[in-house]
C-alpha cells in the first residue's frame, strides 16, 4: 500500500498597522504573528511530528487529521526605552511536551546599541545555531511550509538560552557582515517528563550577505545532560547490575546516559533570495 502524508497549511498573518505592527505609544510596538496548519497522515502505524523531543503526537497513529503539527500563535512587545536600550519579549503558544497549548517566553532580553554597527543583548535569546534559527517558529519566513524536520530536529536547545550575544555587524565594500558570538545556558522540557540541559553553551555565527546571497557558518560548543526519569528507575540499575557480568553492558550503559557529554556544532549555509 502507498503510504502518504498530506500537508494542507494555511498561513494566517495577524495583520496589524504599520507592517504588522501595532504602536501603542511611548515607544512600544506589538506584534504578531501565527500559522494554522492541518496536517494529514494516511497511515496508522506512528504519527508524524517535527520534533520528537518537543511533540507528544501527531497525525497518524493518534488521529488522522491534526493541528498540532503547524499551528501556533506568537505576540511580540518591543519597548524603546532610550536611544541606545531597548526591550524584547516574545511569547509563542504551541503544542508543548505535556500536550498543552499554554504560552512560552521564548524572548526576553534587553539590547545596548554599543556602536553603530555593534549591539549587546542579554537575557532569554535565540542561539545562532542554524540557519533559519531565528525564524523557527514564523513559518511563513520559510521557502518550505516547516523547516527540514530531519535536521532543525536535532538541535532541540535552538529555540532560547539565557545568556548574552554581540551583534556586530560591519561592512567591507558591497559585502554586510555578520559576526555574533554568544554564551549561555540552557534548559528544555521533552516529552515523557525528560529534560535536556545545556549548560556552558558558547558558539560563534559568522555571516556575510552580497545583494540576495548571504553564506553563513557557524560553530557551537556545549556540554550536555538528559535526565530521563523512567530510564533512570527502571533500566539503568538493571544495566549497573548487568555492567559487573558482562563488559559490553558497560558500554551500552554509557552510550545511553547523556550526562555532561562533550557536544560540538558545525553548521555551513547559503541562501539565495
Amino acid at each position: 500500500m502507498n503510504k502518504k502524508l498530506l500537508t494542507f497549511t494555511l498561513a494566517v498573518l495577524f495583520s496589524l498597522p504599520n507592517a504588522y505592527a501595532l504602536d501603542l505609544g511611548h515607544e512600544v510596538t506589538l506584534k504578531g504573528f501565527g500559522t494554522l496548519g492541518i496536517v494529514n497522515n494516511s497511515t496508522n502505524d506512528a504519527d508524524f511530528v517535527t520534533n520528537p523531543l518537543s511533540q507528544p503526537n501527531g497525525p497518524g497513529r493518534t488521529e488522522s487529521l491534526s493541528l498540532n503539527t503547524d499551528s501556533r500563535l506568537g505576540l511580540q512587545m518591543d519597548w524603546q526605552a532610550i536611544q541606545r536600550l531597548s526591550f524584547t519579549a516574545q511569547a509563542v503558544s504551541k503544542q508543548g511536551p505535556d500536550n498543552s497549548w499554554v504560552p512560552e517566553l521564548q524572548l526576553g532580553f534587553a539590547k545596548i546599541k554599543v556602536l553603530s554597527d555593534l549591539e549587546i543583548r542579554g537575557g532569554r535569546i535565540r542561539p545562532a545555531i542554524l540557519m533559519l534559527t531565528d525564524y523557527l517558529d514564523i513559518f511563513y519566513a520559510n521557502p518550505w511550509i516547516r523547516q527540514p524536520t530531519e535536521f532543525y530536529s536535532m538541535v532541540p536547545v535552538a529555540s532560547h538560552i539565557e545568556g548574552v550575544d554581540l551583534l556586530y555587524r560591519p561592512q567591507t565594500g558591497p559585502v554586510n557582515w555578520l559576526i555574533q558570538p554568544y554564551y549561555g545556558n540552557a534548559e528544555v522540557s521533552a516529552t515523557n517528563n525528560m529534560t535536556l540541559n545545556a549548560k556552558h553553551m558558547a558558539g560563534i555565527n559568522i555571516s556575510a550577505s552580497l545583494d540576495d546571497f548571504t553564506l553563513r557558518a557557524s560553530y557551537t560548543h556545549m556540554y550536555a545532560t538528559m535526565t530521563n526519569p523512567q530510564f533512570n528507575s527502571f533500566a539503568l540499575p538493571v544495566l549497573t547490575q548487568l555492567c559487573g557480568f558482562d563488559p559490553a553492558v558497560c558500554t551500552q550503559r554509557s552510550n545511553l546516559t547523556l550526562a555532561e557529554s562533550d557536544l560540538s556544532i558545525v553548521a555551513l549555509g547559503a541562501n539565495l533570495g
